[in-house]
């Protein structure tokens, strides 16, 4: 299950509270702070029913962050590399 979460590149503290407090409840978060010895233990828990919920946000997260860099799904197809999808020796001439 866990290598079927998603992955994206973004800034937390840069998509809203609210979108925090969701993705946070989404993986069960849980913070426990020792005094004594200056250490936080960071705790998620990943059930198979957040995963819906979480590949959701995890979506909505990833738009938020192109959002804020300029980039769009047309921009993404429009700015590839040159043969980048269909790379393949013998494939044909450079472009």
């Amino acid at each position: 299950m866990l290598e079927g979460l998603p992955q994206v590149a973004a800034n937390l503290s840069t998509i809203g509270e609210d979108l925090q407090r969701k993705l946070f409840d989404a993986f069960n978060l849980e913070l426990r702070y020792r005094a004594d010895a200056h250490k936080v233990l960071i705790r998620i828990t990943v059930k198979e029913s957040s995963m819906p919920l979480i590949m959701t946000l995890t979506r909505e997260i990833a738009t938020s962050a192109n959002a804020e860099k300029g980039i769009t799904d047309d921009s993404l197809l429009l700015s590839a590399p040159c043969r980048i999808r269909t790379y393949a020796p013998g494939s044909g001439e450079g472009c």
